[in-house]
């Protein structure tokens, strides 16, 4: 049964992101957001108001990523690189 997909678990995630450098860029910043924010939906559970408040400010940000870098992928690649 190799070829079974698993249901995803929720999974603890810690967030080991460092402070926002005073001299980022604007697509260092974005960058940074964008990370930040997908690391505490990942910790949420889906049914909570928090997951989906933080799924506006992700798309907010995947946005703004997208504005900076001039980037034409799809939301869900933009900053993984």
């Amino acid at each position: 049964m190799g070829s079974v997909i698993q249901f995803p678990q929720r999974r603890a995630t810690r967030i080991l992101t460092g402070p926002l450098p005073e001299d980022a860029s604007e697509r260092e910043e974005a960058i940074y957001h964008v990370r930040g924010l997908r690391a505490e939906r990942a910790a949420l559970d889906p049914t909570e108001r928090a997951w989906h408040v933080k799924g506006v400010i992700l798309s907010w940000w995947e946005r703004r990523l997208a504005e900076v870098t001039g980037d034409s992928l799809p939301l869900s690649q933009i900053g993984r690189r």
